[in-house]
């Protein structure tokens, strides 16, 4: 009977080291020897945690964006015409435009 040192010899064909010789694909031999053959890599978790992020985001921006139309629907202020709008940020383009210097 072989002591468990001479099973895995080098050259020998259970010895870890000639498997992974011939394993035409070393980095899946690296993840089942390391046990990580069936769980999902850093890469894979790092891009669900940036969906969840980004998703977490655009619902915290739809509530803020929704409560400043409400706001400004609920605003008892008269409203303004839109031409009126228009010349009086016409004026105050106009009036930074002479004070800047060339």
């Amino acid at each position: 009977m072989l002591s468990s040192d001479e099973n895995h010899r080098p050259g020998h064909a259970a010895s870890p080291d000639r498997r992974r010789r011939e394993c035409p694909r070393p980095s899946v031999w690296r993840r089942f020897v390391t046990g990580t053959a069936n769980k999902p890599s850093d890469k894979r978790r790092e891009l669900a945690s940036d969906r969840m992020k980004q998703a977490r985001q655009a619902a915290a921006y739809d509530r803020w964006f929704r409560s400043q139309v409400q706001a400004s629907i609920d605003d008892p202020q008269p409203n303004l015409p839109g031409a009126e709008v228009r010349a009086t940020f016409a004026a105050k383009r106009e009036a930074l435009r002479v004070c800047r210097p060339a």
